[in-house]
């Protein structure tokens, strides 16, 4: 009996060892978490607007914090991240440049919404442009009658035509849509591609600096008095079919033809240009929108042998995505206002990019507040420890992605910002303080 009494006494001991600990981390969550609700509960700014939070930990695979997370906000450029699930779901590791068909002495080329071709900003090889030009053989563009791209999408903002961050969507762009107007050496303007030279008026600046764009023509208007030495603007032109035709044929520097009709896809071969992570990245890191835009136009390509940007994307929603997520989305790159996600529904996407990708190309892909990337220089460390893509409008920021801790967790967050009429600084520090605390303590 004394036995048996001992067992029980070690038994009772040993349990209630287990629960004390157990009943520890339980007290330990719940104060982080009660720290959480207090940094943004006590932060004045984050009060006088619309905030929805969602953090995740894809470490231990559970729930970490949630405020307003299952609530729809616009998310600016957080939609790219959208578009990189679907892009990694879509396309192969490579870009298809185009298609094209040897036929008789003619080249045929088919486009795919490739924004990268004579894009040196992307691809300095430009073995895509290089191979038709090898071809001394009449070349004719293919342009498919099934497809459907307006230069511009929903929602956009009508007047913000001139800017080259909202540059015109096309079946087959070039020099990725853009004019860049740069100081000679002469103290002239040089303007690449030397095509638009003749676009150009000029006008004494009388104290102004103008470079503008008509909203409907390629015709631009310069005014200024002294180009300075650092002198560079780029600016959208409009790709008219028969802007691309003389366009290329003067690049080219022979006949180009575009043509409408639709071709048996098993009659043609595909060009594969630079990987397609070179252009993941340009879309995370930079936040490039007409990248993003031409991703999901070769998405729609890809599946529906033509482009169409809302058609790609209910089929992608509906099969794809499986109508897992309750978003409203109706562009590549999150210009619209149209575009609704909430941080539940982003966050889930940010744990499908980690299984698809994994944590090396999560590093590799996502901003980490160096120079040349879109995320605020507050982030950087030497040891970067947050991947995040950001997206801002007008009183509106977001920030969503990965977060490594010091305790040697990986975390997925969204923290999205609506309609603040503070400054946008003031707001960014607000989003780093909660997510430092988040970096410090799991």
């Amino acid at each position: 009996m004394k036995f048996l009494f001992y067992i029980f006494i070690s038994l009772t001991i040993f349990i209630q060892c287990k629960s004390t600990k157990h009943q520890g981390r339980i007290s330990d969550v719940a104060n982080r978490s009660a720290a959480l609700d207090q940094i943004i509960n006590e932060d004045t700014l984050l009060k006088n607007h619309f905030v929805g939070v969602k953090v995740y930990s894809i470490t231990e695979n559970s729930d970490i914090y949630n405020f307003n997370s299952g609530l729809q906000f616009t998310p600016a450029s957080n939609v790219k991240l959208i578009t990189l699930l679907a892009c990694l779901n879509i396309l192969d590791d490579s870009v298809t440049a185009f298609k094209y068909i040897e036929k008789g002495d003619s080249l045929i080329i088919l486009p795919n919404a490739d924004p990268s071709f004579l894009n040196s900003k992307i691809d300095s090889i430009q073995s895509g442009f290089n191979f038709i030009k090898s071809n001394s053989n009449k070349i004719f563009i293919v342009k498919n009658p099934k497809s459907d791209i307006p230069f511009y999408g929903n929602g956009w903002a009508w007047d913000d035509y001139n800017y080259s961050y909202q540059s015109c969507n096309s079946e087959f762009p070039l020099f990725g849509n853009n004019i860049k107007f740069t100081k000679s050496s002469s103290d002239k303007l040089r303007i690449s591609p030397t095509f638009f030279s003749k676009n150009i008026t000029y006008k004494k600046g009388n104290g102004r600096n103008i470079l503008d764009r008509n909203e409907h023509e390629n015709l631009f208007n310069f005014e200024f008095d002294e180009i300075p030495d650092n002198y560079e603007v780029t600016r959208p032109f409009i790709p008219h079919d028969e802007t691309i035709q003389a366009l290329l044929s003067d690049t080219l520097n022979v006949e180009v033809e575009i043509i409408t009709e639709t071709f048996d896809s098993i009659q043609s071969k595909a060009f594969r240009s630079i990987p397609s992570s070179t252009l993941y990245k340009e879309i995370i890191q930079k936040s490039d929108n007409f990248i993003a835009e031409q991703l999901l136009l070769m998405c729609s390509n890809n599946v529906l042998n033509y482009m169409n940007t809302s058609t790609i994307i209910k089929h992608i929603k509906d099969s794809i995505f499986q109508n897992k997520y309750d978003i409203k989305w109706v562009d590549g790159s999150g210009l619209s206002r149209y575009n609704l996600a909430s941080p539940d529904d982003l966050v889930n996407m940010l744990q499908e990019i980690y299984k698809l990708i994994g944590l090396e190309n999560v590093e590799n892909f996502f901003a980490t507040g160096l120079e040349d990337d879109t995320l605020d220089k507050i982030y950087y460390s030497a040891n970067p420890w947050i991947f995040a893509k950001t997206g801002s409008l007008s009183n509106n920021y977001c920030l969503s992605g990965f977060i490594k801790t010091d305790k040697g967790n990986v975390l997925a967050f969204s923290f999205l910002n609506n309609h603040f009429t503070n400054s946008r600084k003031e707001i960014v520090k607000s989003v780093y303080n909660f997510l430092s605390y988040l970096k410090l303590n799991y």
